[in-house]
């Protein structure tokens, strides 16, 4: 499996699990963080052994949004990779969970991207 310094991946039992690794700045989203994510996101809806996937957080965060200290040096890169992030969890084919361990504030793209199911997110679906 692919190694990665801002999520940890694991696959057990059929339930693919990403983990938000940015104790320190209560898993803050940082271009790094959100490419990385991206990635393994990517890794998990490609395989198999996965028919559902979980996001979380390391420590005593689920996410903080944004990291305020890369914005003014890379907002508009920021925004776009998390764009790119919410549109992956969207578009998995497994149902995606939010395993929200503690605060959440601005974490709000990756909340309110988890669903209950494929298609279950999608307007005119009962």
């Amino acid at each position: 499996m692919a190694a990665y310094e801002r999520v940890l991946v694991e696959i057990a039992g059929g339930i693919g699990t990403v983990t938000l690794n940015r104790p320190e700045k209560l898993n803050a989203l940082d271009r790094a963080l959100c490419d990385e994510l991206r990635e393994a996101l990517a890794l998990l809806t490609n395989s198999d052994a996965v028919r559902v996937i979980a996001v979380t957080g390391a420590g005593r965060a689920f996410c903080a949004g944004a990291d305020l200290g890369v914005l003014d040096a890379d907002g508009s890169a920021l925004v776009a990779a998390g764009k790119h992030v919410a549109l992956a969890l969207r578009a998995a084919p497994q149902p995606v969970l939010a395993v929200v361990n503690g605060p959440a504030a601005g974490g709000a793209r990756l909340r309110l991207s988890d669903r209950v199911g494929p298609g279950l997110d999608r307007p005119g679906v009962p």
